[in-house]
């Protein structure tokens, strides 16, 4: 059922972006714009909070439920460069064993940047990732 919703969310993201542009139909679209895909991964669902920026360059808070119960978080963003990608994750380990996570940026589908880390056995972390994104 987790994963189904986290599929839902990232059809969400993906698909509404392209219907909202192909709806401005008169505007002229912006052919610089690229898309930007922030990743985590967790080898056990430790992720208490995720900030990253959207297209607008606002900062988004995702926490609580809406990240506790995931072992793999996405988010897509189609972005007008030049544009830094910033993603900062906290993690919370309960456990009495090392947790491995990988933080990635994308960018049109490429593998661009990558952090890799542990979390220790009953500790507290903070992660950050960023990537300038030119044309």
């Amino acid at each position: 059922m987790k994963r189904t919703v986290t599929y839902l969310t990232l059809l969400l993201f993906a698909v509404l972006p392209a219907i909202v542009s192909c709806s401005h139909g008169d505007e002229s679209e912006d052919d610089d714009n690229i898309f930007v895909q922030y990743r985590i991964n967790v080898a056990r669902p430790i992720i208490e909070g995720v900030i990253y920026r959207d297209a607008a360059g606002n900062m988004v808070a995702e926490e609580g439920t809406s990240v506790a119960a995931l072992e793999e978080w996405y988010e897509f963003e189609h972005v007008e460069p030049p544009f830094n990608a910033h993603k900062q994750v906290r993690f919370v380990n309960d456990g009495a064993e090392p947790v491995p996570y990988t933080l990635s940026i994308f960018v049109e589908g490429e593998l661009i940047k990558t952090e890799e880390g542990h979390v220790a056995p009953q500790a507290e972390e903070v992660a950050l990732i960023e990537y300038n994104v030119s044309q």
